[in-house]
Parts: structure tokens; sequence; C-alpha cells
């Protein structure tokens, strides 16, 4: 089976990788598709509050976390329970995610990241994703 792999989105500077994902509610009722970027400096996984909204994940609160951004002051923050895959794979990985108004984008933290392979092709501008 061919690896899946994605260009980086040049409309960043410099250029971010990006993959493709599925979101699923964790009763299995709501599920979108959406590009998600990756931030391997991040510990855990953030959405925006649209998608939050949209996938009506209030119910589904894991717990609370203490997170900060670089330099920035410490917050806690609710998680809620998802489950997420990078298109290409079979099976969904359970996540928490923080949900941020002053976010656009899904970043995937190291939380998501290190469960696959992932290669940075920076010359090529691609990503590529295994599952090891």
């Amino acid at each position: 089976m061919p690896r899946p792999r994605w260009s980086y989105d040049l409309g960043y500077y410099p250029p971010f990788p990006k993959v493709e994902v599925e979101l699923r509610r964790v009763d299995g009722l709501k599920q979108v598709s959406s590009l998600a970027y990756l931030d391997s400096g991040s510990d855990g996984t953030a959405i925006p509050h649209e998608l939050w909204r949209k996938m009506e994940l209030s119910p589904f609160i894991y717990g609370f976390a203490d997170v900060s951004s670089l330099g920035g002051p410490v917050e806690r923050r609710p998680l809620y329970s998802i489950l997420l895959r990078i298109k290409g794979f079979e099976d969904f990985t359970f996540a928490t995610v923080d949900c941020r108004k002053d976010l656009h984008e899904i970043l995937l933290g190291r939380d998501v990241l290190n469960s696959y392979r992932t290669i940075l092709d920076g010359k090529r501008l691609e990503v590529e994703v295994s599952d090891p």
C-alpha cells in the first residue's frame, strides 16, 4: 500500500506541513474531514472553536490541562475527547483536543504525531506518513 503524501501549504512562510484528517465524535454521530497542520512543537492537538461548535463536542469533556504558548501565560483549559485519523489509514485514534477561539486551523501536536512515522521533506515540500 502506498504511503499517504501531502504537499506543504505554500500560503504560509515558511511553508507549513499539512495532512488531511477525519475527526469523529466518540459516540460516532458526527464526523468531519479537514486539513490539519503538523505542529511538532506542541504537546497537544488543538481545533478551532467553530469546529468544536459544529461537532457539538461540549458533552465530551475529558478533563482539564494547563497550557501555554511559547512565552505566554499558563491557562487552565478544558480538553475534549475525539476520534481522529489521518486519511489513508484505517483506524481512528483516541485524542483529546483543546478548542481555541484564536485558531483557524487544526494543529496536530505530538500527542497524535507520535503515533505515526512522519517524514517532512522540506526540499520537496512534501509530508509522508506511515504507521510504524
